[in-house]
């Protein structure tokens, strides 16, 4: 659950959105689709913080990112800047969109995100591969041989894969 002052922040946040917006309490909990007692306990500090659903509310009704509601409520870790998933999250939630249809573009944002991290590993080890058969074989100084192959996959390949890749900091594990 989110510590006070991301509790705080939110709540901060809230109060000037309404002012902003001139509305009162009542359109606030309506517009989110929440009891007005929940928010009006929240803003007043009798909850310590707001369920991930009324945040949810709270994102759709003043059009903010609900991964940073939920994040501000202690719910969730912020996203990184510009993370993709999220920018698409937002955007779906933005519009008209059935949360069945929102959750089935979002299982194929992810899977699409996960075939390019497993792309970006493939290329990198690819990379290391052909940068250690440039190298001459080890014991003779001259050209591989089917044997030379064979017994560098079994002994010394994957401590020199892990080596190359290491040296990117962008080929370490998630």
């Amino acid at each position: 659950m989110g510590d006070v002052s991301e509790s705080t922040t939110l709540r901060q946040r809230i109060r000037a959105e309404i002012k902003r917006r001139a509305w009162s309490m009542r359109q606030a909990s309506l517009e989110a689709g929440l009891n007005e007692d929940t928010l009006g306990r929240f803003l007043r500090g009798q909850n310590k913080t707001l369920e991930p659903d009324s945040c949810r509310g709270i994102a759709r009704a003043f059009a903010w990112p609900e991964d940073e509601v939920l994040a501000m409520a202690g719910h969730r870790s912020p996203l990184a800047p510009g993370d993709p998933v999220a920018a698409i999250n937002d955007a779906l939630l933005t519009g008209q969109w059935s949360s069945r249809a929102r959750a089935a573009i979002l299982s194929l944002v992810e899977e699409t995100n996960q075939q390019r991290q497993q792309a970006h590993w493939r290329e990198a080890i690819e990379q290391a591969v052909e940068e250690i058969l440039d190298e001459p074989v080890a014991a003779g100084g001259g050209d591989w041989t089917a044997e030379d192959v064979v017994a560098f996959v079994r002994h010394e390949l994957p401590e020199r894969l892990l080596e190359i890749l290491a040296r990117n900091p962008e080929n370490r594990p998630p």
